[in-house]
This record gives C-alpha cells, structure tokens and sequence, in this order.
C-alpha cells in the first residue's frame, strides 16, 4: 500500500480568548463551543459547517479530539 502524499504544511495558530472576544464594531463574536466531541470526522464537518454559517472562533474543550488529526483536516 503505497501513502498519499502531502496536501500542505499548516502553521498552528492558538488566540487568546481576550484577543477573540475584542470586537472592532459593536457586533459580539459569534462562537462555537465544542465540549468532549470525539471523533474527528464530525469535528471536520462542524469545522466546516462553522465557516459556511460564519461563526467568528470555535472554542474546543479539553475532553475534544486533537483539532490537529488528520481526519479532522
């Protein structure tokens, strides 16, 4: 079995929550909060999906798979 190669290399961005919440327009952020979600295959759809409706930043609790899988990207 020969391996796929590689799509790209991502640098991993982490923004403090204070730096998320500060708004330049009298809007409020729109986040989601993603708390114990365990397979990476849905947490690449909500990904997704979260771009598609426009939310500002997902916040990813400690119990979540690593944002960072591959199934995830």
């Amino acid at each position: 079995m020969t391996p796929q190669g590689i799509l790209c290399l991502i640098k991993r961005v982490e923004t403090p929550i204070k730096e998320i919440l500060k708004t330049k327009d009298e809007k409020a952020p729109f986040l989601m909060i993603l708390e114990d979600l365990q397979d990476p295959g849905n947490m690449g759809t909500i990904f997704r999906s979260a771009e598609a409706a426009g939310v500002t930043a997902v916040l990813i609790g400690k119990g979540s798979c690593d944002p960072y899988n591959p199934k995830v990207v």
